[in-house]
């Protein structure tokens, strides 16, 4: 039958039912309004429900998702009233598909249907159910959490109580978001489950109807209003109406999530402008420490003073245990060589420390990482998955948790510069990681310019030293040249490339014709025994030098040697040297023109010593030289015996001439004889001159009488008072 025109009466009825629904649901709304919290938002709703209503009980069920604890008391639930996954927990939306609520025993209004067996029916526009049809297959734990409860007197709270949500009607919430409500008019006409009969007895229900509140399409609870006292068929204006008050509520709560969403990103917002000011703020007082620090190393140029003013700084900087140079030796083990450590740790440099420590790794590849520049940063060395000998290793540091970066010296890796945590682990910061790494490269630059600096101050020496040693050479030349005496040329020499070379002896060495040989000249810083002498050994053999005539000083080459014990000389040779005291020495060979003359020696007798290649070339001129001043020796030597001959020879012939002339001046033979004799022996220099007579036999007699100290003994003789001499040979000879 179609259905009958609304008289002007029914109208006007209907539009004043429907103006008084929507001043409730103002009047509602605004107590709603003033709410201060979203707790509060719940509360009052709860209130101003049942006092609509006159119901006995209004609650608001918070859906506990699974594995949410149970226990949970009601002071905790108002978390649980917060959006879940970034959600909104007002957003409500009702199906556009299903606007039909489900009623359960509302066939009349007495609740006197109960739909045994029937799959549903329709009364009105409500779709009536079996309840016990409903059931899953097998029973759910899905339950609610009562956060807000407004209860008339006399009835049993379910403020805090966990309920499962099948106490109110439905399993699952998804079958709650299918439905915009739920209604139960009697409970005792209608065919519930023994469990959902239970929950409903436990808090005296008589009836409810419950209205689902969604978070965008997720179940987030129920709004349930509930009679004790008696059944109740619930009219069509409540349910609008309560739908309308869950409307308001979810666009209050969405204000609430809206505003605490603004606070909370505000929130977020000044607690990273707070973190980035205090971050800033490190970075600020970091670079600023960086600063010094490099200032600091750009003052010095003392690597030991910017090892020490580095290690110091950064360990304040980071607020460490303990921050340490390592430097690498050529194998690759290292030993540290500046540290600052905090109270109360060991010390790993100083003088009763353990210099050397091995780490295989780094031996084993040569630096490892950190020859390609890598950092390395640990949390904690148990956790991190070092071998035990590297823990043990580690231990040995005190260390717990470690940063390292690598130091260069130009391209080569020098060493580490090591930060450490002793007392805990430390989950070092990247900008901690970096600010250790701007001051290795501080340190590198450093140890750069420390060493172009050494170079230049070690080249400096040198262009000193050579011109020490060009000046002392240009003296002795000097002194040479001033003197023909080859001894003083000699002591000269020596004294002055001893002064020169810093060394404890140098001599002269001369060969014999065998080549062994003596030393004829030294000087000898105090305190070590003399090579020349009168008690003195003159002659000294070396079997080397006697075997091969001169050896390798013969060829014109020197000979330079830091350490007598390990150069590999023989044991005889080992042994004569110690007779030298020497322990490191240089020779070099003395040429008299073409002839291997003798050995210029410069020795070191306290300890080995490396000898640099201008000292041996100085000691090769100054070699040279004494060669020349034997060769000039020797020519002014023959210079002076030819003089000496010619002299002789004009002084002889003056001599002849005298005597020439005398006996030509006398015809007294005697006179003549004895003036002959004397001139001659005056001039020769001699013991005796006589003038022997031969007799007819070849015997003889002195016919010249004499004159000298030994003429007594000589006319004492026999044969000198008998005035004849024979001599056999000459009678048998004639």
């Amino acid at each position: 039958m179609a259905p009958q025109e609304l008289s002007s009466r029914e109208l006007s009825t209907f539009e004043q039912s429907l103006k008084e629904l929507r001043q409730q649901v103002t009047g509602v709304a605004e107590q709603m309004r003033s709410a201060k919290t979203p707790e509060d938002l719940l509360k009052m709703a709860a209130i101003q429900i049942r006092q609509s209503l006159q119901v006995d009980r209004v609650l608001m069920l918070r859906f506990l998702e699974p594995g949410i604890d149970r226990m949970m008391t009601p002071s905790m639930s108002a978390g649980l009233m917060q959006p879940q996954d970034g959600q909104s927990v007002a957003s409500y939306l009702y199906s556009s598909r299903n606007t039909s609520g489900v009623g359960f025993g509302n066939g009349n209004g007495h609740g006197s249907g109960h739909g045994s067996g029937n799959s549903g029916r329709r009364s009105g526009d409500r779709e009536t159910i079996d309840v016990s049809l409903n059931e899953n297959d097998e029973f759910s734990d899905y339950t609610g959490l009562v956060v807000a409860e407004s209860l008339a007197r006399g009835w049993t709270p379910t403020q805090g109580a966990t309920i499962h949500l099948t106490g109110f009607g439905f399993d699952t919430p998804d079958d709650y978001l299918t439905h915009p409500f739920v209604s139960i008019a009697d409970t005792e006409r209608t065919n519930l489950t023994p469990y959902q009969r239970q929950i409903l007895e436990r808090y005296q229900v008589k009836a409810s109807l419950n209205v689902p509140i969604c978070v965008g399409s997720s179940f987030w609870g129920l709004l349930s209003v509930q009679q004790c006292d008696r059944a109740y068929q619930w009219p069509e204006r409540e349910i609008v109406f309560l739908r309308q008050v869950v409307t308001e509520m979810t666009v209050l709560m969405q204000q609430f999530d809206l505003d605490r969403a603004t606070s909370d990103s505000q929130a977020k917002i000044e607690a990273a402008l707070v973190k980035m000011r205090d971050e800033l703020g490190r970075n600020q007082e970091r670079d600023h420490s960086v600063s010094r620090v490099i200032e600091r190393v750009r003052q010095s140029l003392d690597i030991d003073e910017i090892f020490a003013t580095t290690t110091r700084e950064v360990r304040m900087l980071l607020k460490c245990d303990r921050v340490s140079v390592y430097k690498f030796n050529p194998d690759f083990s290292g030993q540290f060589v500046a540290e600052s450590v905090a109270p109360g740790w060991g010390e790993l440099v100083g003088p009763n420390v353990q210099r050397v420590w091995k780490d295989t790794y780094l031996e084993e590849n040569q630096g490892g990482r950190y020859a390609e520049h890598e950092t390395y940063a640990v949390e904690d060395i148990y956790t991190e998955g070092h071998d035990p000998c590297h823990i043990e290793l580690l231990e040995q540091f005190e260390a717990r948790a470690y940063m390292l970066v690598p130091m260069f010296q130009g391209e080569t890796l020098w060493g580490i510069l090591a930060a450490y945590q002793n007392d805990s682990p430390r989950p070092w910061e990247s900008t901690e990681v970096s600010l250790l790494q701007r001051i290795a490269d501080q340190l590198s630059i450093a140890l750069q310019q420390a060493e172009t600096v050494r170079q230049m101050q070690l080249q400096s020496k040198r262009v000193e030293k050579a011109a020490e040693r060009d000046q002392t050479f240009a003296q002795v030349m000097s002194r040479i040249r001033q003197s023909l005496e080859i001894e003083e040329i000699f002591n000269t020499t020596t004294r002055e490339v001893r002064a020169l070379l810093h060394c404890d002896r140098v001599s002269v060495y001369k060969f014999n014709p065998d080549f062994s040989g003596e030393f004829v000249a030294e000087s000898v810083a105090e305190g070590w025994g003399a090579l020349v002498g009168p008690n003195v050994q003159r002659v000294w053999k070396d079997t080397y030098l006697e075997e091969n005539q001169g050896g390798r000083y013969a060829l014109r080459e020197t000979y330079a040697v830091s350490d007598i014990y390990t150069e590999g000389h023989d044991p005889c040779h080992v042994e004569l040297l110690e007779q030298f005291e020497a322990r490191a020495y240089m020779l070099v060979p003395i040429f008299q023109g073409d002839h291997l003359w003798g050995i210029l020696a410069a020795y070191q007798n306290n300890g080995p010593r490396d000898w640099e290649t201008d000292e041996v070339r100085l000691l090769a001129r100054i070699g040279d030289q004494l060669g020349v001043a034997l060769k000039q020796a020797e020519t002014l030597a023959q210079v002076q015996l030819q003089s000496q001959r010619v002299e002789k020879a004009a002084e002889r012939d003056q001599t002849f001439a005298q005597v020439m002339s005398r006996i030509r001046q006398s015809l007294d033979l005697d006179e003549i004889f004895n003036t002959t004799t004397r001139e001659v022996r005056a001039l020769l220099k001699c013991d005796r001159v006589s003038v022997y007579k031969f007799n007819p036999d070849f015997s003889g007699e002195f016919v010249v009488r004499i004159r000298f100290r030994w003429a007594g003994a000589l006319l004492g003789r026999p044969q000198c008072r008998s005035g004849s001499w024979k001599d056999t040979y000459l009678e048998e000879n004639q």
